[in-house]
């Protein structure tokens, strides 16, 4: 991370952040369940890990991650969409910090060793 308290350097070093450090700047506080389980606070969000959105419109919706984009720091949930007048739905990205983990994709045994908080 960048040691500089000046706002205008934090917003420039998000742009031009290198995508292993977007990862970990894209993590989500895990329900207090899992926290006693994995012994951790946060955890960088994952495709298919189910989540329920904590804050903005869409607050208290429950889905399963589609998509992470972490060129724009957004999380695509299955559950967060509008529709367009003609009916097609289009989906909504949420930032990670707005999210809770209440179940994790686990298919990769590495995903939770030495991450810790």
């Amino acid at each position: 991370m960048i040691k500089s308290k000046n706002p205008s350097k934090q917003r420039a070093y998000r742009r031009k952040a290198p995508i292993h450090t977007r990862r970990i700047m894209m993590s989500s506080r895990l329900s207090s369940d899992l926290r006693k389980k994995h012994k951790k606070k946060s955890v960088p969000v994952r495709k298919d890990d189910e989540v329920i959105v904590l804050r903005g419109s869409f607050k208290g919706s429950k889905g399963k991650v589609e998509e992470v984009k972490r060129s724009s720091y957004k999380v695509f949930i299955d559950s967060v969409y509008r529709e367009k007048k003609d009916g097609s739905k289009v989906k909504i990205g949420v930032d990670a910090s707005n999210l809770m983990i209440t179940s994790l994709n686990l298919n990769d045994v590495k995903r939770l060793r030495g991450e810790s908080k």
